[in-house]
């Protein structure tokens, strides 16, 4: 269970760090899979699955919501209320990630992941599809 706590927690901070201003977003291409491992093993129930989930969303949106804490200090809002604000916040947008490995785990093996890109004028547009095998 330490392990599968740690592998949420990376996958969290690695996501997190893909976001600006770390510029490191070549870690959005790996960032979940410890998350996915975690969701498509059977040896956690479908509550412990959101709970992981949630956990590594938290641990993602505190770092990327830490710009909150130099813009609340400048606009000189007090520690209290900025830590309120990041926490709920972060743990608001948590549950969507919560609810993604909760999908995960429930549709099981018979979802796939289908990369589809399409040419505009400008550039590719890249983005990915879970469907039903």
């Amino acid at each position: 269970m330490p392990r599968q706590i740690a592998a949420v927690i990376a996958a969290g901070l690695l996501y997190g760090l893909s976001f600006p201003p770390y510029g490191l977003s070549f870690l959005a291409w790996f960032a979940l899979v410890p998350l996915l491992w975690i969701s498509s093993g059977d040896d956690l129930s479908p509550r412990s699955v959101f709970g992981a989930g949630f956990l590594s969303g938290l641990t993602a949106n505190l770092v990327i919501f830490s710009w909150l804490w130099p813009t609340f200090i400048a606009a000189h809002i007090n520690l209290a209320t900025t830590f309120l604000c990041w926490l709920l916040l972060s743990a608001l947008l948590a549950l969507y990630v919560g609810g993604f490995a909760f999908v995960h785990r429930w549709m099981g093996p018979g979802l796939s992941l289908i990369h589809i890109s399409e040419p505009t004028r400008l550039r590719r547009i890249s983005y990915a599809v879970f469907c039903l095998k």
